[in-house]
């Protein structure tokens, strides 16, 4: 008997075939295409591309300290190294807005393929804004202005939103394969990017920096770690 999917390389149809992508149980479909995977590649890409250049821009920025200072004073007004920090926020954003309607394409329901698609693309939008509308300065008590509060209220919709995407993928994890691995994994997450945003409103400003770059952390670990799971529903099994 001939494998599925070397039936269909053999016609030259690239599209997944049914039965060989992550079903649900009753054997609908949930994929799509070549396209999808490229979709899903972007994110786990985008994940792994801003935690590097945090780290080394981190690590080679001049008079910035990774316990007090924020991921997004890398790009503060008036920072040399801003214009390279800047194109790496907004690629990110690009990366997991493709992201959207790859996880999109792997869900089933208009519901749960409109809200995914809707908070993730809020995600990525808003993050490659506020490479457009840079921080305050980083002595922002005297020269703190318009640009800087867009940018921070820029921020505060991108958690929200990739906290309401994690929601939403816990709710409709286990109509994946293997899908409580994905529930279980995206509510750990959920929850602790959730209790350090509420930290990081209370810690010292002394820690602040540490705090902040911890629950950017888990985020992008979620982004890759959702991106990677809906791959791997993509394989034959």
């Amino acid at each position: 008997m001939i494998d599925p999917w070397q039936e269909r390389k053999i016609r030259g149809d690239w599209r997944i075939p049914a039965g060989t992508l992550g079903c649900f149980d009753n054997g609908e479909q949930i994929g799509g295409s070549v396209v999808t995977v490229l979709l899903l590649w972007a994110g786990a890409i985008g994940a792994i591309q801003i935690v590097v250049f945090v780290v080394w821009a981190s690590w080679r920025t001049s008079d910035y300290s990774v316990m007090t200072h924020t991921v997004s004073q890398l790009a503060s007004q008036g920072r040399p190294e801003a214009r390279t920090a800047n194109r790496m926020f907004f690629l990110h954003g690009v990366l997991v807005s493709l992201l959207a309607f790859g996880l999109r394409s792997v869900l089933s329901g208009i519901a749960a393929q409109s809200a995914i698609l809707v908070f993730m693309l809020t995600y990525g939008i808003s993050v490659s804004l506020t490479a457009v509308a840079q921080d305050h300065p980083e002595d922002e008590d005297e020269t703190k202005n318009l640009e800087g509060h867009i940018h921070r209220a820029l921020a505060h919709v991108a958690v929200l939103a990739l906290i309401a995407g994690m929601c939403t993928f816990a709710a409709v994890g286990p109509r994946l394969p293997n899908g409580n691995v994905l529930r279980y994994g995206t509510i750990s997450l959920a929850g602790i990017t959730c209790l350090l945003g509420v930290v990081y409103l209370l810690i010292s400003e002394r820690i602040r920096g540490l705090i902040q770059r911890s629950m950017f952390a888990v985020i992008q670990i979620w982004i890759c770690f959702v991106s990677l799971f809906a791959l791997a529903s993509l394989l034959p099994h």
